[in-house]
């Protein structure tokens, strides 16, 4: 069940609804505090609503750095990969997982075209399918507390 109170001068609105996790987010207008609420119980409903505050406040460089301390120290080939890292994080870190869209990826592949392996290298990164119509998603980010 959404609750919509104001505060201030924004509409918090709060989901609590069992099985899931509360879902709480402020709005500047209650029109669309009211849409997001009914949206969300709607996905809550059919079950194909994911939780997304943890995508909204991690940024990839606090991905990346978290790859290199836990995944990349078991690598054979971590040197080639801890080099690739801080251009990564120098052109996409300041994005939240968020707000990463298949577009920024493609950006940054174009840019580095000429790097050896920046394809290879996205697709172990981000998971993603580069092809002729431009890249794509293969799966979401997946980040544990």
């Amino acid at each position: 069940m959404a609750t919509i109170r104001k505060r201030g001068n924004r509409y918090h609105v709060q989901i609590r609804k069992n099985g899931h996790p509360s879902v709480t987010k402020s709005f500047p207008d209650r029109k669309t505090a009211e849409t997001f609420a009914k949206d969300t119980e709607s996905r809550m409903e059919h079950g194909v609503f994911q939780d997304s505050s943890l995508a909204e406040h991690t940024t990839l460089s606090d991905l990346l750095d978290r790859y290199e301390g836990d995944i990349l120290l078991a690598k054979k080939g971590r040197y080639k990969e801890q080099h690739r890292l801080p251009l990564l994080k120098r052109e996409l870190g300041t994005y939240t997982l968020a707000q990463i869209q298949p577009a920024h990826v493609s950006q940054y592949l174009t840019v580095h075209a000429h790097a050896q392996n920046a394809r290879v290298f996205a697709v172990r990164i981000f998971g993603v399918e580069v092809g002729e119509d431009g890249v794509g998603f293969r799966n979401f980010f997946t980040v544990s507390p």
